[in-house]
């Protein structure tokens, strides 16, 4: 037997692919999804996609916390203790 026999059909090389390893039908990629999420979430909220990808920001007590309104500052314990509740 040889040492390198590959089974099944060859894979098709220098395609576009979906996430699931299939070859892509469209003509243009397009963006993740998830990547026009967070893109829409840092513009509403003026902060950086490193920010949006926080999952504290995914709250309103959380983006209090990260952005530190100057009105309302809390600090993690508060936040802690508000999911606690």
């Amino acid at each position: 037997m040889k040492k390198r026999k590959k089974r099944g059909r060859p894979r098709i090389e220098c395609q576009i692919r979906e996430p699931n390893g299939r070859i892509s039908r469209s003509k243009k990629p397009r963006k993740p999804a998830d990547q026009l999420t967070l893109e829409m979430r840092a513009k509403r909220y003026g902060v950086s996609i490193q920010d949006v990808k926080n999952p504290i920001m995914g709250t309103y007590v959380g983006r209090l916390y990260l952005l530190e309104k100057r009105l309302i500052k809390i600090n993690m314990m508060r936040h802690n203790s508000i999911f606690e509740y």
